[in-house]
């Protein structure tokens, strides 16, 4: 017969503290790499920091007890990039529990997400799926999702990156894909998606030195 609209008080969401924007501070860099510091992502990472004006905290996941701390510190971060590594065609299982930890607790809402993903394939299109992946955690967490860097051959462009003053020139566009994420990071805008490729590197060559690399592991552990 009628419609009626009665007040109430607003519900707290599960999980979700009564903090304001305002109270979250800082960039905080994940690498979600089990191999730390050797890991392709913890050199994307490192040179991200480099570019930026803003300081930023670069931490590490390879154990349950640093998933805890790190939910934590998100929950004090204006801005997150997770470096992800792809695991065959998705997310490495330590990811996901940080993942599934952080989205329980409620500590991304509100939060600006950027993602740095690598494979050891080619192409950096091969990322896509896993992106897709990350995007859809971050509507679900309630993130801010602000863009991503997709790097293709990680292997090779982590190699060239490691420890050098001067890049090397296959890494051109990486480094270029880098830059413009630091920019955006700086200034709290969306970076799109940008897909960056080995540059002017041979896709037979890449494949070349895979093949040569793997033999090499072979006779390493051969019996």
């Amino acid at each position: 017969k009628e419609v009626l609209f009665e007040e109430r008080a607003e519900e707290e969401i599960p999980g979700l503290s009564a903090e304001t924007p305002a109270e979250r501070s800082g960039v905080l860099l994940i690498d979600g790499s089990l191999r730390g510091n050797r890991s392709n992502t913890n050199v994307f990472l490192k040179r991200l920091k480099k570019d930026m004006r803003l300081p930023a905290d670069l931490v590490s996941l390879s154990s349950s007890t640093d998933c805890e701390k790190i939910a934590d510190a998100v929950s004090r971060a204006e801005t997150v990039v997770l470096g992800v590594p792809l695991y065959v065609d998705g997310i490495p299982a330590p990811v996901i529990r940080l993942m599934e930890t952080v989205e329980k607790r409620g500590t991304g809402r509100r939060c600006r997400l950027y993602a740095v993903v690598n494979n050891g394939l080619y192409e950096s299109r091969q990322n896509e799926n896993l992106l897709h992946m990350i995007r859809t955690w971050s509507d679900a967490a309630g993130f801010v999702y602000c863009g991503s860097l997709a790097i293709g051959a990680g292997e090779v462009m982590g190699t060239l990156m490691r420890g050098r003053q001067r890049v090397l020139w296959p890494a051109r566009s990486v480094l270029s894909g880098i830059s413009h994420l630091a920019e955006a990071v700086d200034a709290g805008r969306n970076a799109d998606t940008v897909f960056a490729d080995a540059y002017l590197f041979p896709r037979w060559l890449y494949i070349t030195i895979a093949n040569v690399n793997w033999q090499r592991l072979k006779k390493q552990h051969k019996p």
